[in-house]
């Protein structure tokens, strides 16, 4: 099975764009709420009596994080943020809120209508093999948001916290809230995986976990940890790249150890020909299907419909048929043996108050990014423009999100590696999430697990390493790393890869095969909001005693 990284499909504000972004502002949202809420319950809770092995400490230093960031002054990019010294009380956060979210919708934006599309564009025109186009172009398509986090966290931002925070906390949600959602979304109450491309991912995120492990032990990193970081992504590019062939190689071998005991070996030949055979073969594939401006009259080779739609359609090699339309779902058997089923990426097609609403809210925003970016669907030569424009577009709303987490953050009480690995990690993996849940709705959750996971190799092998090998090897400097922020929460990284390898190891050992149920999703969304209060527990308070005491 190929890895995919795929954005989700664009549409317009009037067919359905409102509906992932309910999906986008209740994921956030219950991040940033349960931060609150904890912030709150916290301030309000008489720990006095409370004692922690190890620590010795007060109500006073308890809270101490809590207190010093209102004792600071809440200061970010002045071209973030002119009119700062104005905005200085708590309630003033949710302006600042209120334009994160704005940005998130331009990313969104950005990423779906120019960046994937530029990126298909250079692919087909240099022919570039799926399995390294997957993990390089598809992978910077999907993953950029969590790329640029880290280039303005690392370059421009005083404290880096937010950035690596955003791509460490994104490591996590796509562990417990993409792959948990992935199940519990997948028909047939279970989901089957191909073994060997899980094996490969896999060993690709342990490694990764083990160079976070060697580069934040010491605070620091230095120019042979970011190396490290880079020259094990081009390694994992190097075996997509081969991975067919390792795979056939590993077949052949196998062939090679049988032997046919007795007969005459001409009747066995003959029995592999079409006539002769047994059985069937099937071949799978993955096909965007772009249904534009139908026709209402059906012929043999178009599906008919009077709305404008997009589609992923999972399509199978299998005997003739007909068109069947019904209300969820259009099952497509042409003539020629081609047949497969086609799901709306967004259920309600039709004009919501609040799709009207989002569309006049976000227009000014929309009418600015087309005025500095080239469509390369109008003007195909141009994808390489197209391309630029859109790496600058992104670096660019990226670097108010982060500027904007840090100055919310600093209003609220919070820091900014919490704020990272929450909100920001939320926000900026709302494309992966929403992709990788139509995929699982489709049928196809192998797919979205198996997204997830190579996301998050190159999430922490190359959004952290380029910016890193820049600034170490480049510019000469080390780069500071909160290693009091994030130990943590690369203990639950290795925590939650062993509870689902478990899982994975149990479902072998009964069944003979890989399977997951649909049951199991719900114990990953339930890790993942122990996580988020966890992380406000851990970066927020003194309460597990692992702060410096003055």
């Amino acid at each position: 099975m190929q890895r995919r990284n795929q954005l989700p499909l664009a549409t317009t504000p009037d067919n359905g764009r409102s509906r992932p972004l309910r999906y986008t502002g209740i994921m956030i949202s219950a991040c940033f709420a349960v931060n609150v809420c904890f912030k709150a319950y916290l301030k309000n809770k008489d720990f006095s009596g409370l004692a922690v092995s190890g620590s010795d400490m007060g109500d006073g230093q308890l809270f101490r994080r809590l207190e010093e960031s209102h004792n600071n002054t809440c200061e970010v990019n002045k071209i973030a943020d002119p009119l700062g010294q104005y905005f200085d009380k708590t309630y003033d956060s949710l302006i600042y809120l209120l334009g994160m979210f704005y940005m998130f919708y331009g990313l969104g934006y950005v990423c779906e209508e120019y960046f994937v599309v530029a990126i298909e564009k250079i692919i087909a025109e240099y022919s570039i093999p799926p399995d390294v186009a997957g993990a390089t172009l598809m992978a910077a398509g999907s993953s950029s948001p969590e790329l640029f986090a880290e280039v303005v966290g690392c370059f421009i931002s005083e404290d880096n916290s937010a950035g690596t925070g955003t791509v460490i906390g994104s490591a996590i949600f796509n562990q417990l809230v993409i792959i948990g959602g992935a199940l519990l979304l997948s028909p047939g109450g279970e989901v089957e995986f191909d073994v060997a491309p899980l094996i490969r991912d896999i060993a690709f995120y342990v490694l990764s976990i083990v160079w976070l492990f060697v580069g934040f032990r010491d605070s620091k990193i230095v120019a042979w940890e970011a190396w490290g970081f880079m020259l094990t992504y081009f390694l994992y590019v190097l075996v997509n790249a081969y991975w067919s062939k390792i795979v056939r190689l590993s077949f052949i071998q196998k062939l090679e150890g049988e032997s046919i005991a007795g007969g005459d070996l001409s009747l066995y030949i003959e029995g592999l020909s079409e006539d002769n055979g047994k059985g069937s073969l099937t071949e799978e594939l993955m096909v965007d299907n772009y249904i534009n401006d139908l026709d209402a009259t059906p012929t043999d080779r178009r599906i008919s419909k009077d709305k404008r739609a997009k589609s992923r359609t999972r399509s199978r090699y299998d005997s003739s048929g007909t068109y069947h339309w019904d209300d969820e779902e259009l099952s497509v058997a042409m003539s020629d043996g081609i047949r497969g089923s086609f799901n709306p990426a967004n259920e309600h097609l039709e004009s919501t108050a609040f799709g009207k609403a989002i569309s006049w809210l976000t227009y000014p925003l929309v009418f600015l990014l087309s005025c500095f970016l080239v469509d390369c669907r109008k003007y195909p030569n141009r994808y390489w423009i197209s391309f630029i424009s859109s790496i600058i577009i992104l670096g660019l709303l990226v670097f108010f999100i982060i500027q904007w987490v840090e100055k919310a953050g600093c209003l609220i009480g919070f820091g900014s590696a919490l704020m990272g690995l929450t909100v920001g990690a939320g926000g900026t993996s709302a494309p992966d999430a929403l992709v990788s849940f139509h995929v699982a709705r489709n049928g196809v959750g192998d797919m979205a697990v198996s997204n997830a996971l190579g996301s998050n190799v190159f999430d922490i092998l190359l959004c952290l390493g380029l910016p890193w090998v820049i600034k170490t090897t480049a510019m000469g400097e080390v780069v500071p790393v909160s290693t009091d922020d994030f130990k943590a929460t690369f203990m639950i990284m290795v925590g939650v890869l062993l509870i689902f390898t478990t899982n994975l190891i149990i479902s072998y050992c009964r069944h003979g095969r890989i399977v997951l149920s649909n049951r199991l999703g719900y114990m990953y969304l339930f890790l993942y909001l122990c996580f988020v209060i966890f992380s406000v527990l851990y970066c927020e308070t003194d309460i597990f005693g692992t702060q410096d005491k003055d």
